[in-house]
Protein backbone atom coordinates (compact mmCIF):
# COMPACT_ATOMS: atom_id res chain seq x y z
CA UNK A 1 0.00 0.00 0.00
CA UNK A 2 1.36 3.42 -0.97
CA UNK A 3 0.44 6.57 1.00
CA UNK A 4 1.01 10.07 -0.38
CA UNK A 5 0.23 13.33 1.44
CA UNK A 6 -0.90 16.29 -0.65
CA UNK A 7 -2.59 19.52 0.42
CA UNK A 8 -5.39 19.86 -2.15
CA UNK A 9 -6.81 18.12 -5.24
CA UNK A 10 -10.09 18.42 -7.15
CA UNK A 11 -11.09 15.10 -8.76
CA UNK A 12 -13.55 14.41 -11.57
CA UNK A 13 -16.37 14.16 -9.02
CA UNK A 14 -15.50 17.60 -7.60
CA UNK A 15 -14.13 16.40 -4.27
CA UNK A 16 -12.14 19.16 -2.57
CA UNK A 17 -9.19 17.91 -0.59
CA UNK A 18 -8.39 20.46 2.05
CA UNK A 19 -5.36 20.49 4.28
CA UNK A 20 -3.23 17.34 4.20
CA UNK A 21 -5.26 14.32 3.07
CA UNK A 22 -4.28 10.71 2.48
CA UNK A 23 -4.49 8.93 -0.86
CA UNK A 24 -4.44 5.16 -0.77
CA UNK A 25 -3.62 3.02 -3.77
CA UNK A 26 -5.48 -0.30 -3.51
CA UNK A 27 -4.10 -3.74 -4.39
CA UNK A 28 -2.66 -3.91 -7.87
CA UNK A 29 -3.33 -0.17 -8.31
CA UNK A 30 -6.84 -1.14 -9.37
CA UNK A 31 -8.48 1.69 -7.41
CA UNK A 32 -7.58 5.02 -5.89
CA UNK A 33 -9.47 5.80 -2.69
CA UNK A 34 -9.63 9.33 -1.35
CA UNK A 35 -10.35 10.52 2.19
CA UNK A 36 -11.69 14.04 1.56
CA UNK A 37 -12.32 17.03 3.76
CA UNK A 38 -15.35 16.91 6.05
CA UNK A 39 -17.90 15.82 3.47
CA UNK A 40 -19.72 12.92 5.21
CA UNK A 41 -21.55 12.02 2.02
CA UNK A 42 -18.42 10.76 0.29
CA UNK A 43 -15.96 8.39 1.89
CA UNK A 44 -14.08 7.41 -1.23
CA UNK A 45 -13.89 8.17 -4.92
CA UNK A 46 -13.04 5.62 -7.59
CA UNK A 47 -10.97 7.09 -10.34
CA UNK A 48 -11.30 5.54 -13.78
CA UNK A 49 -8.45 3.46 -15.16
CA UNK A 50 -8.04 5.99 -17.95
CA UNK A 51 -7.07 8.73 -15.45
CA UNK A 52 -5.09 6.56 -13.03
CA UNK A 53 -1.70 6.89 -14.71
CA UNK A 54 -2.09 10.64 -15.08
CA UNK A 55 -2.91 11.09 -11.40
CA UNK A 56 0.05 8.94 -10.41
CA UNK A 57 2.38 11.06 -12.52
CA UNK A 58 0.94 14.19 -10.96
CA UNK A 59 1.50 12.83 -7.46
CA UNK A 60 5.00 11.70 -8.40
CA UNK A 61 5.84 15.21 -9.56
CA UNK A 62 4.33 16.81 -6.48
CA UNK A 63 5.62 14.55 -3.75
CA UNK A 64 8.49 12.65 -5.31
CA UNK A 65 7.25 9.47 -3.68
CA UNK A 66 5.66 7.58 -6.58
CA UNK A 67 8.25 5.95 -8.78
CA UNK A 68 8.21 5.68 -12.56
CA UNK A 69 7.92 1.91 -12.16
CA UNK A 70 4.59 2.31 -10.40
CA UNK A 71 3.34 4.57 -13.20
CA UNK A 72 4.36 2.01 -15.82
CA UNK A 73 2.57 -0.73 -13.89
CA UNK A 74 -0.62 1.33 -13.90
CA UNK A 75 -0.32 1.94 -17.64
CA UNK A 76 0.14 -1.76 -18.35
CA UNK A 77 -2.84 -2.56 -16.16
CA UNK A 78 -4.95 -0.14 -18.17
CA UNK A 79 -3.91 -1.64 -21.51
CA UNK A 80 -4.79 -5.16 -20.39
CA UNK A 81 -8.39 -4.12 -19.64
CA UNK A 82 -8.79 -6.42 -16.61
CA UNK A 83 -12.58 -6.06 -16.73
CA UNK A 84 -12.59 -8.08 -19.98
CA UNK A 85 -10.42 -10.93 -18.72
CA UNK A 86 -13.33 -13.26 -18.00
CA UNK A 87 -14.75 -12.83 -21.51
CA UNK A 88 -11.31 -13.41 -23.01
CA UNK A 89 -11.01 -16.61 -20.99
CA UNK A 90 -14.43 -17.78 -22.21
CA UNK A 91 -13.53 -16.97 -25.83
CA UNK A 92 -10.28 -18.95 -25.62
CA UNK A 93 -11.90 -21.85 -23.78
CA UNK A 94 -14.76 -22.06 -26.28
CA UNK A 95 -12.33 -22.27 -29.20
CA UNK A 96 -10.20 -24.95 -27.51
CA UNK A 97 -13.11 -27.05 -26.25
CA UNK A 98 -14.68 -26.91 -29.72
CA UNK A 99 -11.45 -28.00 -31.39
CA UNK A 100 -10.19 -30.59 -28.88
CA UNK A 101 -13.07 -31.48 -26.56
CA UNK A 102 -13.33 -31.26 -22.79
CA UNK A 103 -11.01 -34.13 -21.90
CA UNK A 104 -8.13 -33.08 -24.16
CA UNK A 105 -8.13 -29.39 -23.17
CA UNK A 106 -6.17 -28.25 -20.13
CA UNK A 107 -6.61 -25.16 -17.99
CA UNK A 108 -3.00 -24.30 -18.75
CA UNK A 109 -3.74 -24.22 -22.48
CA UNK A 110 -6.67 -21.87 -21.95
CA UNK A 111 -4.63 -19.59 -19.71
CA UNK A 112 -1.78 -19.56 -22.23
CA UNK A 113 -4.15 -18.61 -25.04
CA UNK A 114 -5.34 -15.65 -22.98
CA UNK A 115 -1.82 -14.62 -21.97
CA UNK A 116 -2.24 -15.26 -18.25
CA UNK A 117 -1.13 -17.94 -15.80
CA UNK A 118 -3.34 -20.74 -14.52
CA UNK A 119 -3.64 -19.29 -10.97
CA UNK A 120 -5.05 -16.10 -12.50
CA UNK A 121 -7.65 -18.10 -14.40
CA UNK A 122 -8.78 -19.72 -11.15
CA UNK A 123 -9.65 -16.26 -9.87
CA UNK A 124 -12.49 -16.31 -12.42
CA UNK A 125 -13.46 -20.01 -12.60
CA UNK A 126 -13.22 -22.58 -9.82
CA UNK A 127 -11.94 -25.39 -12.05
CA UNK A 128 -12.05 -26.76 -15.59
CA UNK A 129 -15.56 -28.13 -15.17
CA UNK A 130 -16.87 -24.73 -14.04
CA UNK A 131 -15.18 -23.13 -17.04
CA UNK A 132 -16.69 -25.67 -19.44
CA UNK A 133 -20.15 -25.18 -18.00
CA UNK A 134 -19.79 -21.41 -18.34
CA UNK A 135 -18.79 -21.80 -21.99
CA UNK A 136 -21.75 -24.10 -22.61
CA UNK A 137 -24.17 -21.76 -20.86
CA UNK A 138 -22.95 -18.78 -22.86
CA UNK A 139 -23.50 -20.68 -26.10
CA UNK A 140 -26.94 -21.80 -24.96
CA UNK A 141 -27.91 -18.22 -24.17
CA UNK A 142 -27.51 -17.42 -27.87
CA UNK A 143 -29.81 -20.29 -28.83
CA UNK A 144 -32.36 -19.98 -26.03
CA UNK A 145 -34.76 -17.58 -27.77
CA UNK A 146 -34.99 -19.43 -31.11
CA UNK A 147 -35.08 -22.84 -29.42
CA UNK A 148 -38.04 -21.76 -27.30
CA UNK A 149 -39.81 -19.83 -30.07
CA UNK A 150 -42.38 -22.60 -30.50
CA UNK A 151 -43.18 -22.88 -26.80
CA UNK A 152 -46.49 -21.05 -27.12
CA UNK A 153 -49.32 -20.97 -29.63
CA UNK A 154 -50.29 -23.38 -32.40
CA UNK A 155 -47.45 -24.97 -34.36
CA UNK A 156 -48.27 -24.34 -38.01
CA UNK A 157 -46.30 -25.33 -41.10
CA UNK A 158 -45.20 -21.72 -41.63
CA UNK A 159 -44.00 -21.30 -38.04
CA UNK A 160 -42.13 -24.59 -38.17
CA UNK A 161 -40.36 -23.70 -41.43
CA UNK A 162 -39.40 -20.27 -40.07
CA UNK A 163 -38.16 -21.83 -36.84
CA UNK A 164 -35.99 -24.39 -38.62
CA UNK A 165 -34.61 -21.65 -40.88
CA UNK A 166 -33.57 -19.68 -37.79
CA UNK A 167 -31.95 -22.70 -36.14
CA UNK A 168 -29.89 -23.49 -39.26
CA UNK A 169 -28.69 -19.89 -39.50
CA UNK A 170 -27.84 -19.84 -35.79
CA UNK A 171 -25.66 -22.93 -36.13
CA UNK A 172 -23.88 -21.42 -39.12
CA UNK A 173 -23.16 -18.29 -37.11
CA UNK A 174 -22.25 -20.21 -33.92
CA UNK A 175 -20.72 -23.55 -35.00
CA UNK A 176 -18.96 -24.19 -31.70
CA UNK A 177 -22.07 -25.47 -29.91
CA UNK A 178 -22.40 -28.36 -32.36
CA UNK A 179 -18.67 -29.03 -32.13
CA UNK A 180 -18.73 -29.12 -28.33
CA UNK A 181 -21.67 -31.52 -28.38
CA UNK A 182 -19.98 -33.77 -30.92
CA UNK A 183 -16.90 -34.06 -28.70
CA UNK A 184 -19.12 -34.63 -25.66
CA UNK A 185 -20.95 -37.46 -27.44
CA UNK A 186 -17.63 -39.22 -28.07
CA UNK A 187 -15.62 -38.47 -24.93
CA UNK A 188 -17.96 -36.81 -22.44
CA UNK A 189 -18.39 -33.31 -21.10
CA UNK A 190 -20.06 -31.98 -17.93
CA UNK A 191 -23.46 -30.39 -18.34
CA UNK A 192 -24.29 -31.85 -21.74
CA UNK A 193 -26.85 -34.24 -20.29
CA UNK A 194 -28.80 -31.33 -18.85
CA UNK A 195 -28.62 -29.58 -22.22
CA UNK A 196 -30.09 -32.58 -24.05
CA UNK A 197 -32.83 -32.90 -21.46
CA UNK A 198 -33.72 -29.22 -21.62
CA UNK A 199 -33.82 -28.67 -25.37
CA UNK A 200 -34.34 -32.00 -27.10
CA UNK A 201 -36.66 -34.06 -24.91
CA UNK A 202 -39.68 -31.79 -25.60
CA UNK A 203 -39.12 -32.24 -29.35
CA UNK A 204 -39.36 -36.00 -29.01
CA UNK A 205 -42.79 -35.94 -27.41
CA UNK A 206 -46.17 -35.58 -29.08
CA UNK A 207 -47.60 -32.10 -28.87
CA UNK A 208 -51.35 -31.55 -29.33
CA UNK A 209 -50.62 -28.06 -30.65
CA UNK A 210 -49.30 -29.54 -33.90
CA UNK A 211 -51.69 -28.56 -36.66
CA UNK A 212 -50.13 -30.52 -39.50
CA UNK A 213 -51.64 -34.01 -39.93
CA UNK A 214 -48.23 -35.32 -40.99
CA UNK A 215 -46.60 -34.26 -37.72
CA UNK A 216 -49.46 -35.65 -35.68
CA UNK A 217 -49.19 -38.92 -37.59
CA UNK A 218 -45.44 -38.93 -36.98
CA UNK A 219 -46.00 -38.75 -33.23
CA UNK A 220 -48.66 -41.45 -33.33
CA UNK A 221 -46.40 -43.69 -35.41
CA UNK A 222 -43.62 -43.73 -32.82
CA UNK A 223 -41.09 -42.33 -35.31
CA UNK A 224 -41.00 -38.78 -33.97
CA UNK A 225 -37.85 -39.24 -31.82
CA UNK A 226 -36.00 -40.66 -34.82
CA UNK A 227 -37.16 -37.78 -36.99
CA UNK A 228 -35.92 -35.29 -34.38
CA UNK A 229 -32.53 -37.01 -34.21
CA UNK A 230 -32.30 -37.07 -38.00
CA UNK A 231 -33.00 -33.34 -38.32
CA UNK A 232 -30.64 -32.46 -35.48
CA UNK A 233 -27.91 -34.47 -37.16
CA UNK A 234 -28.68 -32.85 -40.50
CA UNK A 235 -28.33 -29.37 -39.02
CA UNK A 236 -25.60 -29.83 -36.42
CA UNK A 237 -23.38 -32.33 -38.23
CA UNK A 238 -23.21 -29.94 -41.16
CA UNK A 239 -21.16 -27.41 -39.19
CA UNK A 240 -18.82 -30.10 -37.86
CA UNK A 241 -18.34 -32.16 -41.04
CA UNK A 242 -18.88 -29.79 -43.98
CA UNK A 243 -15.31 -28.39 -43.83
CA UNK A 244 -14.11 -31.87 -44.86
CA UNK A 245 -15.95 -31.43 -48.17
CA UNK A 246 -14.71 -27.91 -48.88
CA UNK A 247 -12.58 -28.96 -51.85
CA UNK A 248 -15.30 -31.22 -53.28
CA UNK A 249 -17.89 -28.46 -52.96
CA UNK A 250 -15.57 -25.91 -54.53
CA UNK A 251 -16.84 -23.22 -52.16
CA UNK A 252 -16.86 -22.12 -48.55
CA UNK A 253 -19.38 -24.38 -46.75
CA UNK A 254 -20.17 -21.46 -44.44
CA UNK A 255 -20.67 -18.94 -47.23
CA UNK A 256 -24.06 -17.46 -48.05
CA UNK A 257 -24.54 -19.62 -51.17
CA UNK A 258 -23.82 -22.83 -49.26
CA UNK A 259 -26.15 -21.73 -46.48
CA UNK A 260 -29.00 -21.17 -48.92
CA UNK A 261 -28.48 -24.62 -50.42
CA UNK A 262 -28.53 -26.27 -47.03
CA UNK A 263 -31.71 -24.37 -46.14
CA UNK A 264 -33.32 -25.55 -49.38
CA UNK A 265 -32.50 -29.17 -48.52
CA UNK A 266 -33.75 -28.86 -44.93
CA UNK A 267 -37.01 -27.27 -46.09
CA UNK A 268 -37.53 -29.98 -48.72
CA UNK A 269 -37.07 -32.75 -46.16
CA UNK A 270 -39.30 -31.06 -43.60
CA UNK A 271 -42.07 -30.62 -46.16
CA UNK A 272 -41.80 -34.33 -46.93
CA UNK A 273 -42.23 -35.10 -43.23
CA UNK A 274 -45.24 -32.79 -43.06
CA UNK A 275 -46.88 -34.96 -45.74
CA UNK A 276 -46.24 -38.14 -43.75
CA UNK A 277 -49.32 -40.40 -43.66
CA UNK A 278 -48.25 -42.73 -40.85
CA UNK A 279 -48.05 -45.89 -42.94
CA UNK A 280 -44.29 -46.27 -42.53
CA UNK A 281 -44.63 -46.34 -38.75
CA UNK A 282 -47.41 -48.89 -38.55
CA UNK A 283 -46.90 -51.27 -35.67
CA UNK A 284 -44.65 -49.03 -33.57
CA UNK A 285 -45.90 -47.65 -30.22
CA UNK A 286 -46.73 -43.92 -30.31
CA UNK A 287 -44.28 -41.32 -29.05
CA UNK A 288 -44.87 -40.22 -25.44
CA UNK A 289 -46.77 -37.06 -24.56
CA UNK A 290 -45.38 -34.53 -22.05
CA UNK A 291 -47.08 -34.83 -18.67
CA UNK A 292 -49.70 -32.20 -18.01
CA UNK A 293 -50.67 -31.71 -21.67
CA UNK A 294 -54.16 -32.71 -22.68
CA UNK A 295 -54.20 -34.41 -26.08
CA UNK A 296 -57.86 -33.70 -26.62
CA UNK A 297 -58.46 -30.81 -29.00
Amino acid sequence: MLAVSWPRLTSSCELKFQEARLFTLGPGLSTISACPAPDPGCESARVSAGRRAGILRFLSYASGRVSAAVVNTASRSRRRAPGNTQERILDAAEALFARKGYQATSVGEVAGAVGIRSPSLYNHFRNKEALYRAVLERLLDRFAAPMEALAHGPITEERLLDWLDTIVRMHHANPNLARLLQHAALSGGPGTGELIERFFRPMMMRDPRLEQPGLRALGESGLQPWAVMAFNNLVMSYVTMAPMYRDLLGQDPFGEEALERQLALVRTLLLAVLRFDGAAGAGYPPSPTPSGIDEKR
